[in-house]
């Protein structure tokens, strides 16, 4: 049986996938600004947990992704129908140059369908704070996460208490870097996950 919270925030975002870009991709932009610097996509397998209509990717193909001979796997997941069609619509109509390496998957972020140790490098921008458990969510995504996996994760600062989650996250990894600006809404966390071998 799904949880009431999961299933309020599948209708909310089913609800609002026709108009999502709209309303969210210059407030996402901003924070996909700073969580992309010096970043390297080759050869990497990438996750973007809650990716939503494809935003981030979107950034990336439009913003970031200039060498057109650059390979990299992007798997993007999320827990609305809806807003994955949205991602889908995209693919399907040739707005994503990129298209071979993009693989969408329905599924809970706290139930992940991967093996473990999988994932170059990890993202979850503004999408934790969704979920019933933010520590459950976290945990599933250290463990699909390859030892020295980057990981960058954004959540709202107005449900966050993130000395809390800061201090759960210090003893499993390196580099920790907290970065709360003023003008974006979320605090961004980077690191490296450590110790899984």
């Amino acid at each position: 049986m799904m949880n009431e919270k999961k299933e309020q925030i599948i209708e909310k975002y089913n609800s609002t996938a026709h108009f999502y870009d709209d309303r969210y991709s210059i407030i996402q932009a901003e924070k996909y600004d700073l969580v992309l610097k010096n970043f390297i996509f080759e050869g990497k397998i990438m996750l973007d947990a809650g990716c939503g209509t494809g935003l981030f990717h979107d950034y990336i193909q439009y913003n970031m992704y200039t060498n057109q001979n650059t390979r990299f796997i992007f798997l993007a997941m999320d827990i609305s129908l809806k807003m994955l069609a949205q991602f889908h619509v995209k693919k399907k109509t040739g707005k994503l140059s990129h298209q071979d390496g993009i693989h969408l998957i329905l599924s809970d972020m706290g139930n992940l369908p991967f093996r473990s140790e999988v994932f170059d490098s990890i993202f979850s921008l503004t999408a934790l704070q969704n979920l019933p458990d933010i520590d459950e969510g976290v945990e599933d995504l250290f463990r699909v996460a390859k030892n020295n996996a980057e990981m960058i994760l954004s959540i709202l600062k107005k449900s966050l208490n993130s000395e809390a989650l800061i201090s759960g996250l210090k003893p499993r990894v390196q580099h920790l870097k907290v970065l709360n600006e003023n003008h974006v809404e979320d605090i961004i966390l980077f690191f490296t996950v450590q110790g899984k071998n």
